[in-house]
């Protein structure tokens, strides 16, 4: 057993590659990164960019663990946006989407680009239902 998790389970961490199994290098499939941590306090970050045209709204998310998912996040808070990822955003052509990056040793970096984002339904609250009205208001800019 390798370790490896299905898309939905964790992701295997090593302290260095050649900790990573040979069959792992050897598969088209998978990607193999360098694990570049955002720490707060005791806890893991990463922060999610969510924009519709000239409307955004970033927040940094803090977990207990390497891999942060929102399910287990004990923090939630308004960061801003890096110039180098609102760049990243216009290089890559973006007028609607999500970016996860982290701040690692005071340098931005994206993780993920997602043209389709979306937010399980249990995790939609009022305060969730508000920042997407604010989205929506982007729309005008979206279709010029």
């Amino acid at each position: 057993d390798t370790g490896l998790r299905s898309f939905a389970g964790p992701y295997p961490l090593y302290d260095s590659p050649s900790q990573v199994p040979a069959e792992v290098w050897e598969d088209s499939q998978l990607l193999v990164e360098r694990f570049l941590p955002e720490r707060h306090g005791d806890g893991y970050a990463i922060r999610a960019y969510v924009f519709f045209g000239d409307h955004e709204r970033c927040n940094c998310l803090v977990g207990p663990h390497p891999i942060v998912k929102g399910a287990d996040t004990f923090a939630r808070f308004p960061v801003p946006v890096p110039d180098a990822i609102r760049e990243e955003r216009r290089r890559l052509g973006f007028d609607f989407g999500k970016f996860d990056f982290v701040v690692h040793d005071g340098t931005p970096i994206l993780l993920d680009a997602n043209r389709t984002p979306t937010m399980p339904s249990g995790a939609i609250n009022e305060a969730v239902r508000d920042g997407m009205r604010d989205l929506a208001r982007g729309i005008g800019a979206f279709l010029r």
